[in-house]
């Protein structure tokens, strides 16, 4: 158990994950086990345990993809940003007037 925190650590360390990606498979992974065992499991099950853990797992799910979402869309907004910087600088070098220049921002989507 040590060696195997050691190396995902590692491995998390190394490689930088914004989108979740290793979130998504661990939760993906637990989910298939969680199904395998409920195919092997005989009737008289502690239903009870299994229901929360499913419920769980989909809560779990659910964050990760709301939080991809924000993520990709702070993404998009910094990017957004910097084009309006970069077109507006230009804009302004070429002798635009402040109207022209407002658009710009306008069109881009920055205030």
């Amino acid at each position: 158990m040590k060696l195997a925190t050691e190396q995902a650590k590692a491995i998390s360390e190394s490689i930088p994950d914004d989108a979740g990606a290793m979130n998504d498979a661990l939760i993906r992974l637990v989910q298939q086990k969680a199904f395998d065992t409920l195919l092997k499991m005989e009737e008289g099950a502690p239903m009870k345990e299994i229901g929360l853990m499913v419920a769980r797992l989909s809560n779990a799910t659910v964050k990760q993809k709301q939080w991809q979402v924000e993520i990709e869309a702070k993404v998009r907004a910094e990017e957004r940003a910097k084009a309006a910087e970069a077109a507006t600088s230009a804009a302004t070098d070429g002798g635009a007037s402040p109207e022209v220049i407002a658009r710009i921002r306008d069109l881009l989507g920055i205030k």
